[in-house]
């Protein structure tokens, strides 16, 4: 069980996030929650308990003060939360409750919680990260091969293709073989890149 504290008046107007406050901007420590007791007093006045349940108590000079004076039988601690008003501080003897208990580990799970929501959000940015580079190494290596193979075997006559990709020994070569017919253009086309010969 975290740190807890009992103060035994507060206002009936005040509230747990004024409590939080107050510790933090005091810089004792993080509250974790506030319970409230209501009671009243001999003039039928209402009032609170409250206790407090810190999730961490800090380590500063001014904390560890207070801490040894709440534990400290012979001293009222004193906590000035606005000049000139302050609230009595005790230890709070009284064990945890089972609602207590229940609010303690919802807390734990909590944080428990967003550590794997952030850690599966890690996770699946790297696994896109790795999947966008696998992809683009792909399309890199597709369009090498794609290059290569127009380099390596030029295109049919018939789809047009730029005079440089057509491979002839003269002018008089080319020509002649724009003249000739459709099927003879084919034929010449896969003799000189199949077979070698001209």
């Amino acid at each position: 069980m975290s740190y807890s504290i009992l103060i035994p008046r507060v206002f009936i107007n005040t509230s747990q996030s004024k409590i939080k406050k107050s510790f933090e901007s005091l810089n004792i420590g993080i509250v974790s929650h506030v319970k409230f007791v209501v009671k009243m007093d001999k003039y039928k006045n209402p009032y609170k308990n409250a206790y407090v349940y810190f999730h961490s108590w800090f380590e500063n000079d001014a904390a560890l003060n207070l801490k040894n004076k709440i534990e400290d039988p012979t001293y009222t601690a004193k906590v000035v939360y606005n000049d000139p008003w302050y609230w009595i501080v005790l230890p709070n003897t009284s064990g945890p409750t089972l609602v207590e208990q229940c609010l303690e580990k919802i807390v734990n799970l909590e944080k428990e919680i967003a550590m794997i929501q952030n850690n599966i959000r890690e996770d699946t940015s790297d696994i896109s990260q790795k999947m966008y580079l696998s992809d683009l190494d792909i399309t890199l290596d597709d369009s090498t091969i794609f290059e290569n193979y127009h380099q390596c075997s030029p295109p049919s006559p018939l789809h047009e293709p730029s005079y440089n990709m057509i491979p002839y020994k003269s002018d008089d070569d080319f020509d002649n073989m724009i003249r000739d017919s459709e099927e003879r253009r084919n034929k010449y086309w896969m003799t000189v890149n199949y077979c070698g010969n001209e």
